[in-house]
This record gives C-alpha cells, sequence and structure tokens, in this order.
C-alpha cells in the first residue's frame, strides 16, 4: 500500500512539472505576441481587436470600390 502512495505523489510530481514547463512556454509565447503587437504601435489584445476591424471594414470599402471601378470600365469599353 505505501507502495502505491509513493507512485501516486511521483505521478502528481510528474504532472506538475509538465504542466509549469508548458506554462513557461505559453507564457513565452505570449511575451513574444505581446512584443510583436508592440513593434506595430499596440499596447494590448483589445487595441490589436480594435485595429483589426477597423482594417477589415477598410478592406471591405476598397473591395465595394474596386468592384464599383472595375464595373463602370466594362461599361465605358464594353469588354
Amino acid at each position: 500500500m505505501p507502495h502505491s502512495i509513493v507512485e501516486e505523489l511521483d505521478k502528481i510530481k510528474r504532472q506538475i512539472a509538465e504542466a509549469e514547463k508548458n506554462m513557461a512556454i505559453y507564457d513565452g509565447r505570449l511575451q513574444e505576441s505581446m512584443q510583436r503587437l508592440k513593434e506595430l504601435g499596440l499596447d494590448s489584445v483589445e487595441a490589436a481587436e480594435k485595429e483589426m476591424k477597423s482594417l477589415s471594414e477598410q478592406i471591405t470599402k476598397l473591395d465595394s470600390q474596386i468592384e464599383k471601378d472595375f464595373n463602370e470600365l466594362k461599361e465605358s469599353y464594353q469588354w
């Protein structure tokens, strides 16, 4: 019986070590991502989401304008 308790504690110890390792990896990834945001002039995930929404809206407007201009050209030159 005591042997199984020791084994169980060793198992838990390995799980904790693995969780700590993963936490360090994810923290490093988070820091790297935050650094990339700062390089783009953004100081938070919220600011990045706001910028992404703004850029998406600009893309939609530009797509519409391109399509409109293209259709006008087609009508003008009757391809």
